[in-house]
């Protein structure tokens, strides 16, 4: 991978982490995606650097998968929902007021 195309693989993977794994089937929102400066080299080039990505319907529409990363998307989102469901529950317990009982 040359390493112009590194530049894309990179900023094409980040795009996917944010969508769950998924980019759009299209390439002219790839082209701008991936910041290449020559539509006719990334048309000649694009599948090296989607080697990861699987062609599906998804909702009716078009998309690349990465399978691996919607994965490790997935599961990273059941930790972090874990994670801020334990935040709120101690503080939602923390905040509660405290009785005291005084003695007369």
């Amino acid at each position: 991978m040359t390493d112009y195309q590194y530049g894309w693989y990179s900023r094409l993977r980040d795009t996917a982490w944010l969508k769950a794994g998924i980019l759009p089937d299209d390439e002219a929102q790839l082209f701008k995606l991936a910041g290449a400066s020559s539509r006719k080299k990334f048309h000649a080039e694009m599948e090296k650097v989607l080697f990861e990505f699987t062609r599906m319907i998804l909702n009716g529409q078009q998309v690349l998968v990465n399978r691996s990363m919607s994965e490790n998307w997935s599961t990273a989102l059941d930790k972090w929902m874990q994670t801020k469901d334990a935040r709120a529950a101690r503080e939602s317990k923390r905040n509660q007021p405290i009785e005291v009982e005084v003695a007369a």
